[in-house]
């Protein structure tokens, strides 16, 4: 289960805006702090794109799709 992410995934806020520079300034740093969160875990998303990133109409961005992602264990 899920937040339900009104604004959409970061790729189709950048098609209907075409203002990538704006959006990557909202959502660079908390992008940034979600990947921290999974490599001090020693989680690897692996598939990391535009596609799976989404974005709430209030700001709040998540990382999606997990299919691909592992475990670094010793």
């Amino acid at each position: 289960v899920i937040d339900f992410m009104d604004a959409g995934s970061l790729t189709s806020l950048i098609r209907e805006n075409h203002k990538f520079l704006n959006i990557h300034g909202l959502c660079n740093e908390k992008i940034i702090q979600g990947l921290l969160v999974l490599h001090d875990r020693q989680q690897i998303h692996r598939d990391l794109k535009s596609d799976n990133i989404l974005i709430s109409s209030n700001g709040d961005v998540k990382i999606a799709d997990f299919g691909f992602a592992v475990q670094l264990t010793n």
